[in-house]
């Protein structure tokens, strides 16, 4: 198998068209919160004193983003899931990929078939 070959099998597509869907639905939720704490602020606020107050809420929400990526990255590094439990799933995982390339192959044969025939 080439070079190119291997390297288009590695590259998963849908894995792709999943993150770009997920990353839009994360843009129209902060959008919405956008709005939301702009709303807020402009409630509590005066009119004529809402320069300070927009820089202090950004400061705020830039912190509170920067405190959560910082606990969920901590999250990602523990072992949440014991070892006994993890090397059942990897297991039926590998099982469950071996089942699907074996139908794939079996769907190559039968389309060879087909084209032969």
């Amino acid at each position: 198998m080439g070079d190119f070959e291997k390297h288009a099998e590695e590259f998963n597509i849908k894995s792709l068209v999943i993150t770009m869907i997920l990353g839009a639905f994360g843009f129209l939720v902060a959008l919405a919160w956008r709005d939301a704490i702009k709303d807020t602020i402009d409630l509590f606020v005066p009119s004529g004193e809402g320069l300070i107050y927009t820089y202090i809420a950004a400061i705020l929400v830039t912190v509170i983003a920067v405190v959560v990526a910082f606990v969920l990255l901590k999250l990602q590094n523990i072992d949440l899931i014991p070892d006994k439990y993890e090397e059942k799933v990897k297991k039926r995982i590998k099982r469950n990929k071996e089942a699907t390339d074996e139908e794939k192959g079996k769907k190559k044969i039968k389309r060879k078939k087909r084209t032969t025939n």
